[in-house]
């Protein structure tokens, strides 16, 4: 039985995760199982599989997810946008997710797609992350769902108060704990605990971080 990531926050005080990309060559596809299996062996709490710029890496983030689950035995949070997705194509993702047992979505609006200059919801689409995280709440209690956090704000908000506003009806609206945007200064990431505290965010606030890997 794949755990709920929601339910291993509440047993465990720190968690950690790898975030892993769909590949973009057979080759890559071919490797992540090495891949991933070598990652698991530093025992991470789950992984996490992106999304691609809308939704272009649909198939392969849930077959990629549903393999990691499988193979590893360990549970996998699966990306999931509202960008380029009807209503009912999101119905229908959800109810594939379902059906492969994939338990853990991280619920994000998603960013316009390279070379539009701004976001615009899919016709008969969705425009907020609250709208999705509502649809999967529809579902039962099923999934345990995370949101995205942004320590330095979000591009498309005038202030981080607003942003933070926007953190606040994700949360009340199902989401279970969240996940930042990478931050490069630990002071952005300690000022936004501080601001959507509060005014009433009590969940679980998981920093992302990237890791060096050269000097360049």
């Amino acid at each position: 039985m794949i755990r709920r990531i929601s339910d291993i926050l509440r047993e465990k005080e720190r968690t950690y995760s790898f975030e892993l990309f769909p590949p973009k060559t057979e080759k890559g596809r071919e490797r992540l199982p090495e891949t991933a299996g070598t990652l698991k062996e530093l025992e991470p709490d789950w992984f996490a599989v992106t999304y691609g710029a809308g939704g272009t890496t649909r198939e392969l983030t849930m077959d990629i997810v549903d393999e990691l689950q499988k193979r590893l035995l360990v549970p996998a949070m699966h990306h999931f946008t509202c960008v380029g997705h009807s209503k009912a194509e999101l119905e229908a993702i959800i109810k594939k997710m379902k059906e492969k047992n994939i338990c853990n979505i991280l619920a994000l609006r998603g960013d316009a797609p390279e070379g539009v200059e701004h976001w615009e919801p899919a016709p008969d689409g969705l425009e907020y992350c609250y709208q999705l995280i509502e649809l999967i709440r529809s579902y039962d209690s099923f999934f345990s769902i995370g949101v995205a956090g942004f320590p330095e704000g979000h591009i498309d908000c005038p202030d981080k108060e607003t942003d933070s506003r926007y953190l606040k009806i994700k949360i009340d609206t199902g989401g279970e704990f969240v996940i930042t945007q990478l931050f490069f200064n630990n002071k952005d990431y300690f000022e936004y605990l501080e601001r959507v505290r509060k005014i009433g965010v009590t969940v679980r606030i998981i920093p992302g971080i990237i890791p060096i890997t050269n000097y360049q």
